[in-house]
Formats: C-alpha cells, structure tokens, sequence
C-alpha cells in the first residue's frame, strides 16, 4: 500500500521491516524519508505492528511504499501528488 504524504520514517519500532523504500517528488531531497512526522502518523494508522506498545494499525504489518509528496514544512504543489 503506498502512503502519499510527507514520507514514512522507516526506522519507527511500529512499522520497521513493513516499510520499503519509496520514492521523493520534492526536489530538496532524493529519499522517502519523513522530515514533517505526517506520513509517518500515517503510516501507522494503516500499518502499525501488534508489538505490545499499545498502538495497532487498521491492518497490522502491511507492507508500505512511501510516496514523499510534502515537504518537510507539510506542503506540496498539485503536480507532486500527481508525481506520487
């Protein structure tokens, strides 16, 4: 499941080893990776692990792809959603 937000930190103990990398429509950065938090919030609503921690996604351990379509201030123009 791709998530089109900000990007996904892949690091994050709730959705390690669920998120593959992803692609970046912002010009300032080549990586997927979440500098605003938002896709990361994200991402976890849809996929966070059942690991004891308290917090559970809507479908546990689905594997994400992370379209960084926001920048890190969370804003984007039309053309990079369409990107993502």
């Amino acid at each position: 499941m791709a998530i089109i937000d900000s990007g996904i930190d892949r690091n994050h103990p709730d959705l390690k080893d669920t998120t593959s990398h992803g692609t970046s429509c912002q010009s300032y950065t080549p990586e997927s990776l979440d500098d605003a938090g938002h896709g990361t919030h994200v991402a976890g609503t849809v996929a966070a692990k059942d690991d004891g921690s308290g917090v559970v996604g809507v479908a546990p351990g689905t594997p994400l792809y992370a379209a960084k379509v926001l920048n890190k201030d969370g804003s984007g123009y039309r053309s990079d959603v369409i990107c993502g």
